[in-house]
């Protein structure tokens, strides 16, 4: 199960050493993250079965694995004109402003200036990024056909 809240997994049965402390001890129907502390309502046991049924299939990348150049780089090495996908965040400092502006690792980015900032398009969508925080993000480059 994974908790709303801090979205780690766990094992309900695990919720049932965290509700020991409670006068209820764990007949009151909700299941307690033994991470966070938060409390859910327990899942019907047919909503489980039909999730066992469908399992979540992963989303697939929007580029081809074959287009994916092997070298790794930081986005402040790539040139005007280059495309290429984010791959992770070396800084954790700043993830936070990068998920807010929708560019998650996976996201393929294309370059549209470097100087006197890096300016990104993802999508529809153009962000500029000073080279301190362009150097905190590790991209793969796509090659063009």
């Amino acid at each position: 199960m994974q908790c709303p809240s801090c979205h780690k997994e766990f094992d309900p049965s695990e919720s049932i050493a965290a509700c020991a402390s409670c006068a209820g001890k764990g007949s009151c129907g909700r299941i307690r993250c033994p991470h966070c502390g938060n409390e859910t309502v327990r899942e019907p046991n047919i909503l489980q079965k039909i999730r066992n049924l469908f399992p979540v299939r992963k989303k697939k990348s929007p580029v081809h694995p074959g287009q994916l150049k092997k070298a790794k780089l930081l986005l402040s090495d790539l040139k005007q004109g280059q495309n290429a996908m984010i791959e992770a965040f070396e800084d954790l400092a700043h993830v936070r402003k990068f998920l807010s502006l929708g560019i998650l690792p996976g996201t393929p980015v294309h370059v549209v200036k470097r100087f006197p900032a890096v300016v990104l398009r993802s999508g529809y969508s153009e962000f500029a990024f000073d080279r301190r925080l362009a150097k905190t993000v590790r991209v793969q480059l796509i090659e063009d056909k």
